[in-house]
């Protein structure tokens, strides 16, 4: 059973995520667990006043919970799927401290959530929080962009910096994220400087004896900027889901954040899934 944490703020951008989620995981028995947190400063005093101390908390989240139920009601009654199961939270706290919770107390392995894209200046769960989510939290994210629609995942893009791994533990789950669909996997190695080590070759060899289950293509980019390179490919690829792996200062702070290009093109036009190391 796999257990994935859908994060809500009511807001259609969210409720699409969880219909990408539920068809994502169609053929996968999982505990979906649809959440919506608020701030501790959330509360009001009428609220307070109008609640007896016993009953202050079950009085805040009733609401809330009514909401989450009509909307897992209403996935369940729209996919009628037997794999699947669903938990509602309410939770006053703050952002990713409840996160963080949730992932200890259920046993979370992917966090789900829509986007209406990095740049928006709104200070929404689904704008600037979504960096936070992939800043902060060590799991699994899997971020839509609003309006996108689910397609099955034919094929799939790995852009990797000069070093990110191509073996080890975080490469071998992505493979077997992606043996299940049967994707195609568009592996780049981007290498933004001139006198980057030319080794392209050797990697080809390396992932033609551990990708045994998927169709893949290689492609050794250097001295190309990486949004250039990964924006380029997009463009002249049908692409159905992008995969980056996030550290420290990784391609991914350099892919969102390296120009004021860059900035200017912070809007999804896929869904991202992002692993941490």
């Amino acid at each position: 059973m796999k257990h994935i944490l859908l994060l809500t703020d009511y807001s259609t951008i969210a409720l699409n995520g969880m219909h990408y989620a539920l068809q994502l995981f169609a053929k996968v028995p999982c505990t979906f667990y649809v959440c919506h947190i608020k701030k501790a400063k959330s509360y009001i005093s009428d609220d307070l006043i109008t609640s007896s101390s016993a009953s202050v908390y079950k009085s805040l989240i009733k609401d809330e919970k009514l909401k989450l139920k009509a909307i897992t009601s209403g996935l369940k009654n729209q996919y009628h799927n037997p794999l699947h199961k669903f938990k509602v939270i309410v939770d006053y706290d703050a952002f990713i401290d409840s996160i963080k919770q949730n992932i200890e107390h259920y046993n979370i392995e992917m966090v789900v959530m829509g986007s209406n894209g990095a740049s928006n200046a709104a200070e929404s769960i689904f704008g600037s929080n979504t960096l936070k989510v992939i800043r902060n939290i060590d799991i699994p994210t899997l971020v839509i962009p609003e309006l996108y629609r689910y397609s099955p995942l034919h094929d799939i893009l790995l852009p990797l910096d000069s070093y990110d791994p191509n073996d080890g533990d975080l490469f071998t789950r992505f493979l077997e994220f992606s043996k299940p669909y049967k994707s195609k996997l568009h592996i780049l190695r981007i290498t933004d400087t001139a006198d980057a080590k030319n080794d392209n070759d050797d990697e080809l060899q390396h992932l033609s004896q551990i990708i045994t289950d998927n169709e893949f293509e290689y492609h050794y980019i250097k001295n190309v900027p990486i949004h250039f390179s990964v924006s380029n490919y997009i463009q002249t690829h049908h692409i159905d889901l992008m995969v980056l792996f996030e550290q420290t200062e990784s391609f991914f702070n350099r892919f969102f954040f390296g120009s004021a290009t860059t900035r200017l093109s912070q809007d999804l036009v896929t869904p991202l899934l992002v692993y941490h190391y």
